[in-house]
């Protein structure tokens, strides 16, 4: 909270104070004592005013707490306190007080104190309430599915209604089967419900009773009124009952001479009603026998391709005057019958022109489903903290609809978890023939993490023990981020003289381990540099470092130089000098593998060459190896 006065109210607050201090002064005053329960490294900042016996309004601005307020008795102190505060990194919202807001000062001399009480805000971690429909079955007389339209609502305990996404949405097109809805909400915080239903698509009933009758037939007559005429007549229903079914006039009723219709009809539970009727025709007595047909009982397929499937079969007819007689059957036998149910009607005709028939019903059903291909199980590397996106291809043929796309849950191009995810695909085809099939998709981390080192690098000797080497190495992994590295010298470490390998390591949380080094080369201080001001690491006089002097054969000479580190020193310690080598003329003339020699004075190395075996007129060179595995060399001249 920022506190903010004009210069005009400042001015009224001083001259208030100061008539305050007045009425003050004559009588102690009631004091009014404003703290808080937060810690007292928690100041809070605060305003207050109060109202004295006489109406007259007191303005006081406040600084923060612990703050003392010297009132007239009996007056109507009123305060407001900072929020939101935030005190040891926890966020104060709201504060009440102790014992009120506004109170009332004590008498002369008393003093009152007000706890401002601050309450913290408390974290959201509850999720929304999601209220979704219960499984939903609807109708549809279209194979390819049906607009479903639903409500789905969330209410939140502290942001109230949230929005809801539900895939697949309200008003898609959901094909005919079970399609499962998932819908989730999250609110401001965070915090995320989840929840489904179902949503089941069925095909509607339109279909009609189908009538199984007899074929026209001729009957001769019993009786001067015609015959009796006794048939045989039914309807069956493919999806229901059958609630009604008649034929007028009925089996077993007199038919009279000539041809009569009988009409039949028949309604099932659904009120889908279908006709069908035949002819009856009485003659006088005679050959008006008909010959007597067989027709298979009625066939049940199954569909092929999308235009049904080729259905053979065999009828045959006899007549008891001319014997067998080959039917005609429409459609003919090995046609192509469409999905559904398909009457075929056979006839047979005698010498005498009476005609034999006879049906029967073939049925072309879809009770196959699609054949479903998935992928293999897939195993992938994880890219990310959260796993891996994953895209697969997943394809289904039904025998009936042709290519129809499946639905695979969790889809293609979603984010696979660590682990082992079952994937489950399934499609359905336009009657409701439904093919699974599922894989797995396991996300796995064996990428070690990417370590980044330092280059070989080459540091000055502070001494003959080497020096301290301070380095960084970094490691970062796909899934854990930076990664701790551990390295062996440790950053810091005490190198010695010589290359040094740092040979370092990293594991993320999943066991993988990087490997990598580099080396550390602690060297003498180079040419030049100087040895508590005096030139080091270089030839010394009388020898000097052009290689031009020239001394008499016999003499001794003596062989000084400097070795110094980094600190300026100059290094005499046994061990820096690993070998010492004279060459004369292209070959050794002399060889030493230590100093015992040398002598360490007025910081610098000594070493008197007796030149009694050497011969006059060559020149030679002296090669001092030290253990940095630097080299001082010498030249000069015998004369």
């Amino acid at each position: 909270m920022k506190w903010k006065f004009s210069i005009a109210t400042s001015l009224a607050v001083i001259l208030t104070m100061m008539l305050t201090s007045l009425a003050l002064a004559a009588d102690p005053p009631a004091q009014v004592v404003l703290i808080t329960d937060l810690p007292p490294y928690c100041p809070v900042n605060l305003l207050a005013s109060y109202t004295d016996p006489n109406g007259v309004l007191q303005q006081f601005v406040g600084g923060s707490t612990p703050w003392t307020i010297d009132t007239l008795p009996s007056s109507l102190v009123s305060f407001t306190y900072q929020i939101p505060v935030v005190c040891d990194g926890v966020t104060y919202s709201s504060v009440t007080f102790s014992p009120g807001n506004p109170i009332t000062s004590g008498a002369t001399g008393t003093s009152m104190t007000v706890i401002g009480r601050y309450l913290p805000v408390v974290p959201d971690t509850t999720p929304p309430a999601l209220t979704l429909p219960l499984d939903m079955t609807v109708s549809t007389s279209n194979a390819a599915g049906t607009v479903v339209n639903f409500s789905a609502s969330a209410l939140d305990a502290v942001d109230g209604p949230v929005p809801v996404t539900c895939s697949p949405a309200s008003g898609s097109v959901f094909p005919l089967g079970t399609t499962s809805v998932a819908c989730s909400a999250t609110d401001a915080a965070g915090n995320t419900a989840g929840g489904s239903f179902n949503v089941i698509v069925t095909l509607a009933d339109t279909t009609p009773p189908v009538w199984t009758l007899p074929a026209d037939f001729t009957v001769e007559a019993t009786g001067p009124d015609g015959a009796v005429v006794t048939y045989d007549a039914s309807a069956t229903d493919p999806d229901d009952a059958v609630s009604f079914q008649e034929c007028l006039p009925h089996s077993g009723t007199v038919f009279a001479f000539g041809t009569t219709t009988v009409h039949c009809t028949a309604t099932d539970t659904h009120g889908n009603t279908s006709t069908g009727g035949f002819n009856v025709t009485v003659v006088p007595a005679g050959d008006t026998t008909p010959p007597d047909l067989t027709v298979p009982a009625n066939i049940l397929t199954e569909a092929t391709s999308p235009a049904g499937a080729a259905v053979s079969f065999s009828a045959s007819a006899n007549d008891n005057a001319d014997g067998a007689i080959t039917p005609t059957c429409v459609p003919a036998s090995g046609s192509m019958f469409p999905l559904g149910t398909t009457t075929v009607e056979c006839s047979a005709t005698d010498t005498h022109g009476n005609i034999g028939t006879a049906s029967f019903h073939i049925t072309v059903v879809d009770t196959t489903p699609p054949t479903l291909s998935v992928p293999a199980n897939i195993t992938v590397e994880a890219t990310g903290p959260a796993g891996a996106a994953v895209s697969f291809s997943a394809s289904a043929n039904d025998l009936v609809d042709g290519a129809i796309t499946p639905v695979c849950v969790p889809a293609s191009g979603s984010t696979f978890p660590f682990g082992t995810t079952l994937v489950t695909c399934s499609a359905t085809d336009a009657h409701s023939n439904t093919a699974s099939a599922s894989f797995n998709v396991t996300v796995m981390d064996t990428t070690p993490p990417a370590l980044t080192l330092p280059s070989n690098t080459a540091v000055t000797a502070w001494d003959a023990s080497g020096a301290v080497v301070s380095f960084t190495a970094l490691a970062n992994d796909l899934v854990d981020g930076p990664v701790a590295v551990t390295c062996s010298p440790d950053s810091g470490s005490m190198f010695p003289i010589g290359s040094t390998t740092v040979n370092c390591s990293a594991s993320d949380s999943r066991g993988n381990t990087a490997n990598g080094s580099f080396t550390v080369a602690v060297q003498y201080a180079a040419a030049g540099f100087k040895c508590s001001g005096l030139s080091g690491h270089q030839v010394l006089q009388p020898i000097n470092s052009a290689g031009s002097s020239v001394f008499k054969q016999g003499s001794t000479i003596p062989v000084k130089f400097r070795v110094c580190g980094a600190d300026g020193k100059s290094i005499v310690n046994a061990g820096v000098i690993t070998s010492i080598r004279l060459m004369g003329s292209g070959r050794a003339v002399l060889s030493t593998t230590s100093d015992t020699g040398f002598r360490a004075g007025n910081q610098q190395w000594i070493f008197n060459l007796s030149t009694k075996n050497l011969v006059a007129g060559n020149t030679y060179v002296y090669l001092i190896t030290l253990n940095d595995g630097s080299t001082i060399q010498l030249q000069f001249s015998l004369k």
